[in-house]
């Protein structure tokens, strides 16, 4: 159960740095004095991803609860970077070069170690 909320922890981690990446372009203003409702729906990018991350930390403190720090931890930052990334290019158009796929290959090839070696 504790790589199952692990999993649900990355992606969440992963999806709400994509949102604050849209809200970001979309522009941040603190203005209020249209009201609230004006308020949510100009930033709903920017409050999704900041859902999002309080649900990551529930997940993220569930799987702590049952794995190792030493296996947890890089598992969550990697994984995060690789979900982050990869729908930065899929949705967000962002550019990919073969740095960046050699860098996943080495991230998810240190992931396995941790993986198969850590618990």
């Amino acid at each position: 159960m504790g790589f199952l909320a692990l999993a649900l922890a990355f992606v969440t981690n992963g999806v709400a740095n994509v949102l604050l990446k849209v809200g970001a372009d979309r522009g941040v203003s603190l203005d209020l004095s249209k009201g609230v409702g004006v308020f949510v729906a100009n930033h709903a990018f920017l409050l999704g991803g900041m859902v999002l991350f309080v649900i990551n930390l529930m997940f993220y403190i569930y799987a702590l609860r049952t794995l190792p720090l030493s296996v947890a931890y890089p598992i969550m930052v990697g994984m995060s970077f690789l979900v982050a990334n990869t729908l930065a290019v899929l949705y967000l158009h962002e550019a990919l070069s073969w740095q960046h796929l050699l860098g996943y290959v080495l991230i998810l090839t240190g992931i396995s170690l941790v993986v198969t070696h850590g618990v």
